[in-house]
């Protein structure tokens, strides 16, 4: 959302952030003790690819901030 966020801005679009893609893992009372490879992968790759998307955006002046604000 922060990509986003920063290209409505540049666009002088004005947005009110609202998730809408909550991604959630299990119930709020579980506890995995476990550590599951495959699922922190994912979880990396998803945290990756936002960063560098950051990075990109801000690098071809998409946007005016790396980490622009809600």
């Amino acid at each position: 959302m922060p990509r986003s966020m920063g290209v409505f801005r540049a666009a002088d679009f004005p947005v009110t952030p609202y998730p809408v893609d909550y991604t959630t893992f299990g119930a709020p009372g579980d506890f995995r003790a476990v550590f599951d490879l495959v699922d922190g992968m994912t979880r990396a790759t998803r945290a990756v690819r936002e960063y560098i998307g950051l990075i990109a955006y801000r690098l071809t002046g998409r946007t005016q901030a790396l980490f622009p604000a809600p």
